[in-house]
């Protein structure tokens, strides 16, 4: 009896443990109940673009066309709510319609005025693909629900041509937007002699001979891939570029709802490119100069020797003029007294 007794008393105390942790679970737990819709496609469209001399197809997001990310809420026990979005470890402020905030929410009510549904706009600026994650707290309750916003593959442009001298480190990266994310980032390369690097028909026939990149040719032993922005290979590092790499590079991306390309045009010029124009000069000033000092040297020997002068120096002038030898009226006169 005492050993049924004890089970008994153990079998209580464990219930009562049960009984327990699920009150304060129900009002101190995450007891709110956040719901997402289904998830939401950004749109895309493709738009011709020129760079340099090449015409070709570049993809853009179409922002004022994407849907809200709208949640479901139950289990609210109060009307003071707080909520908070999140993508990519970043925080986005959701605001009302009139504020200067990324994002801006539409709330609905029931009868009682409890918060049931929550739709979340995003300003153009601010529309971008990728995991969203959305927290309500109210009365020390919370939570949160994911929902994706999938969007084809978006490239940067380049608005100018990159131009570095030889032997410098460079940096080309190719950051991609889009969910979900790309395999990796395929780039390719076509060479450019450096005297027609601005030469728009020597652009356009790159574009059209473009060759993957294989970094086990001994052309690119001094590059390497590099993952910085989450797709791999998004970034093609140089510790030292050659004039070899001077041309036109491309990189292109794509997953299951779309694809892009991107162009780039590095100009890779000789490091003492910028000092021989000054070196010519110095060479002209060094040549004039001495032609210079070899011609009035030339002229100082040709000149001939002044005369030397002898005798009295009273006895002629210093211009050795003979009308200086004439004796003057006074010195005649005064010789006359004299005598």
């Amino acid at each position: 009896m005492l050993v049924l007794a004890g089970r008994y008393y153990r079998f209580e105390m464990l219930l009562l443990q049960i009984l327990t942790a699920l009150t304060i679970s129900s009002f101190f737990g995450n007891a709110i109940k956040v719901e997402p819709s289904e998830n939401v496609i950004l749109p895309t469209y493709m738009t011709n673009i020129q760079y340099e001399s090449i015409q070709f197809q570049k993809r853009a997001k179409n922002a004022s066309h994407l849907s809200p990310l709208n949640f479901i809420i139950t289990d609210l026990r109060c009307k003071d709510v707080k909520i908070s979005l999140m993508s990519n470890n970043k925080s986005i402020a959701v605001g009302r319609f009139d504020e200067r905030t990324d994002a801006y929410a539409d709330k609905r009510f029931d009868s009682n005025g409890v918060l049931t549904h929550l739709s979340i706009y995003f300003k153009q600026s601010a529309a971008n693909s990728g995991t969203y994650i959305l927290t309500v707290e109210a009365c020390s309750d919370s939570g949160s629900a994911e929902i994706q916003v999938l969007s084809a593959p978006i490239l940067p442009i380049y608005s100018k041509p990159k131009r570095v001298l030889q032997g410098d480190p460079l940096r080309i990266s190719c950051r991609v937007s889009g969910f979900p994310c790309p395999d990796g980032v395929q780039w390719l390369f076509a060479p450019i002699s450096t005297e027609l690097s601005d030469d728009k028909a020597a652009i356009s026939d790159a574009s059209a001979n473009l060759k993957p990149i294989n970094l086990l040719d001994d052309l690119w032993k001094d590059a390497s891939f590099v993952t910085e922005d989450g797709t791999p290979n998004d970034t093609l590092r140089f510790s030292a570029i050659t004039v070899a790499q001077n041309g036109l590079f491309a990189c292109n991306v794509s997953n299951i709802l779309g694809s892009d390309s991107t162009f780039l045009l590095v100009g890779v010029k000789d490091r003492w490119a910028a000092l021989w124009p000054f070196i010519g000069i110095v060479v002209e000033v060094t040549v004039l100069v001495a032609a210079i000092l070899l011609y009035e040297r030339h002229q100082i020997r040709k000149k001939p020797a002044a005369p030397e002068t002898t005798g009295n120096p009273d006895a002629t002038s210093p211009n050795g003029n003979a009308v200086d030898k004439i004796p003057k009226p006074d010195e005649v006169r005064l010789r006359n007294a004299r005598t």
